[in-house]
């Protein structure tokens, strides 16, 4: 979380159920009777979660969560005091919440946000934003547009090219977007021969696409109980437990808090290279991450 004197913010990306990503960007005022979280929910087509929710939610529906968490932050002891931010989509919450800290604080940060979206009409916060840029010295927003060409903004992808030309002497960079802006930045940032210890990922989940689905036998042991339910190849095990109404301890969903820590017992999984952030020891006594393990035979697994 960011401390500061008026205000706190804690920025958390959680998953959904199935298929669907939502970013929590959180304001803590400290007048605690005006806590407040504003959620960013972006509709994808068969997202179970991101629809139900625009389908279904109004004002006044009651919503029973967990507690926001993650490491995506600014640490003074840790990061440089001018930060690159580097955002894809609806990756731009926690970058609203960070400028949000400077500019009703006036936090000791230096911020440059390279926002990068297909078209001018998907740029979200954009009023805000321009209003944080055109006000406050600490902050610059640089637009990125792939698939159109306008005035003032950049045009293309965002690569090593375009963050030289914003950035500072020396500064942290933050990263946070859809995984394929990932892949496509770890050919550019070796290019920018910064530190690893300068560079941020929000990390996630990395979604299967299979050209043949197969349904696999999973027995999860639980405490004193035992069930027996299918998981498809494309599908997590944790999403498998949820689709199945089995409570399991989660966070992050993609691998890294690892508070899904289960016993695999039996059976073989896959774990995508950019989610598999488990210790040595997990691997060599067959623990797992069920929110980001894939099954590629029946299983048997204990859970927590």
């Amino acid at each position: 979380y960011l401390m500061k004197k008026n205000i706190y913010s804690v920025y958390q990306r959680v998953v959904s159920v199935l298929t669907q990503y939502i970013d929590i960007e959180t304001t803590v005022l400290q007048d605690m009777s005006y806590c407040f979280y504003e959620i960013l929910v972006k509709r994808v087509p068969n997202g179970v979660v991101s629809n139900y929710i625009l389908d279904n939610w109004t004002v006044g529906t009651n919503v029973k969560s967990s507690d926001p968490c993650g490491n995506f932050t600014y640490e003074k002891l840790r990061d440089e005091k001018n930060i690159i931010g580097i955002a894809g989509g609806s990756g731009i919450t926690p970058f609203i919440s960070l400028a949000r800290s400077i500019f009703y604080d006036d936090k000791d940060i230096n911020l440059t946000i390279i926002y990068g979206c297909k078209k001018e009409e998907e740029i979200l916060y954009k009023k805000e934003l321009d209003m944080y840029s055109y006000t406050n010295c600490k902050i610059n927003v640089v637009y990125v547009l792939s698939d159109e060409e306008k005035t003032n903004y950049e045009h293309g992808f965002i690569n090593e090219g375009i963050i030289r030309k914003y950035a500072y002497n020396k500064y942290s960079l933050f990263i946070c977007g859809p995984a394929v802006m990932h892949e496509y930045l770890d050919n550019e940032l070796p290019k920018l021969y910064l530190e690893k210890k300068y560079i941020r990922h929000e990390v996630h989940s990395t979604r299967l696409k299979l050209n043949e689905i197969k349904a696999f036998n999973i027995k999860v042991f639980q405490k004193n109980k035992v069930f027996n339910i299918k998981c498809n190849s494309n599908q997590t095990l944790l999403e498998s437990f949820e689709a199945n109404s089995i409570k399991s301890i989660s966070r992050c969903r993609s691998g890294e808090c690892g508070f899904c820590h289960s016993k695999l017992i039996s059976g073989e999984i896959f774990i995508p290279k950019a989610n598999d952030l488990r210790r040595k020891a997990d691997d060599l006594f067959n623990y797992v991450h069920p929110c980001c393990s894939y099954p590629l035979s029946d299983i048997e697994i204990e859970i927590k």
